[in-house]
């Protein structure tokens, strides 16, 4: 994933159309893969810890995107005081953004699938679009284009994540207010019992409790590995096995592989 957004992302840096230069997204991608085989595939993390984790690798070229000061030419693990978890990480906020603006639906797709492990279907063909008072917020915007109608079952789950994710602007930069307007980070899940959270903070608290999150992990190592879709059974011996290992990368992916000779 990180992989494959790095590609996109740098391509889409040089174009100019993202809120950072090639430079930084480079240190960013850097930073992001010290997190993901430093600490989590070396065994210092696990999964569950890394889907609330506080701690991020930053010198002085990123140091702004996470609110932090920095004199360093190298990355230094620290722990910061506005990000928490690894899907908040200013890379990921910054390639879900345009040049300006950070993107609700983007991030809130993103952080459903990956975050969250929660599936929606495709969206329809076809929808109309209703007239936008353009003095409306973002977040008021999306509602009154996704509150009813086809959009309305996928966007339940799409939206509360992406208004969470709003108070990262567009460079991944904690921020209160939009154009001198509070920020609304509260929602509702509906796909688990209707959870209700204030802030991203309070939602990624409860996502490192569910079940989903590991599962969608494992779907995808899965897929990575073997081409092909797990299938439930084998979904839920190897949840099992994840769990019992305390969510630890490397035991999952030899039993991935056990799983498949099996």
């Amino acid at each position: 994933l990180a992989i494959e957004n790095y590609k996109y992302s740098f391509d889409k840096a040089e174009k100019n159309i993202l809120p950072f230069n090639s430079e930084t997204i480079g240190s960013l991608y850097t930073s992001l893969m010290n997190s993901l085989i430093r600490d989590f595939y070396k065994g210092q993390i696990n999964y569950k810890e890394l889907l609330i984790t506080e701690e991020f690798y930053i010198d002085k070229n990123i140091a702004g995107c996470f609110a932090e000061n920095s004199n360093s030419s190298t990355l230094e693990k620290r722990k910061v005081k506005r990000h928490k978890g690894i899907y908040s990480h200013c890379f990921f906020m910054g390639i879900h953004s345009s040049s300006e603006f950070a993107s609700l639906i983007p991030r809130g797709n993103f952080y459903r699938k990956y975050g969250m492990g929660i599936d929606v279907s495709s969206p329809p063909d076809n929808f109309d679009v209703p007239e936008i008072d353009p003095k409306k917020s973002q977040r008021e915007i999306i509602e009154t284009l996704t509150s009813s109608g086809a959009c309305y079952e996928c966007h339940q789950i799409i939206n509360p994540p992406g208004f969470a994710l709003h108070i990262y602007d567009a460079k991944g930069r904690f921020r209160m207010n939009e154009f001198d307007v509070a920020i609304d980070g509260s929602g509702t899940i509906a796909a688990w019992d209707n959870f209700a959270f204030k802030d991203y903070f309070e939602l990624a608290n409860k996502v490192a409790e569910q079940d989903s999150p590991y599962k969608a992990l494992i779907d995808a190592l899965y897929e990575f590995y073997f081409a092909r879709k797990i299938n439930a059974t084998q979904l839920n011996k190897a949840y099992d096995l994840f769990k019992n290992e305390n969510y630890q990368l490397k035991p999952l992916i030899l039993g991935l592989f056990l799983l498949e000779e099996l």
